[in-house]
């Protein structure tokens, strides 16, 4: 799962260049540099949600423990919060919704992963 800053820096702008590194252009409609700095944040607002986005069942395992989803990401007001755990003494993974154990069903993919532990580095 890709962190914010290695997201950042796959993002950064450059006016002279007048794109994104990604290779995402400026809008040619933005004809100060404080509209081209809001495209560009508007530009990596919504790559980082859709960097975020998990959607199988596989991208799903293989998140870390601690990591906080929000679930099914298509819902917004009936989606739920889910921390993932893993037993130290089975291995066995699951996620939590608040103290009970779920399962995350693939039909109701896709997933919004909030935070990893791997965000705090």
């Amino acid at each position: 799962m890709i962190t914010l800053k290695q997201h950042l820096l796959a993002h950064r702008h450059s006016l002279g260049m007048g794109r994104c590194s990604c290779g995402h252009p400026d809008d040619p409609e933005r004809k100060t540099i404080a509209g081209v700095q809001d495209d560009h944040a508007a530009h990596v607002a919504a790559t980082w949600r859709e960097a975020r986005i998990v959607r199988t069942v596989e991208d799903l395992d293989m998140l870390p423990a601690m990591t906080i989803i929000r679930y099914p990401v298509d819902f917004i007001d009936h989606s739920m919060v889910y921390e993932r755990f893993v037993d130290s003494a089975t291995g066995e993974t699951g996620w939590f919704l608040g103290e009970e154990v779920v399962r995350i069903l693939p039909a109701s993919l896709p997933a919004l992963v909030v935070w990893t532990p791997e965000d705090v580095a």
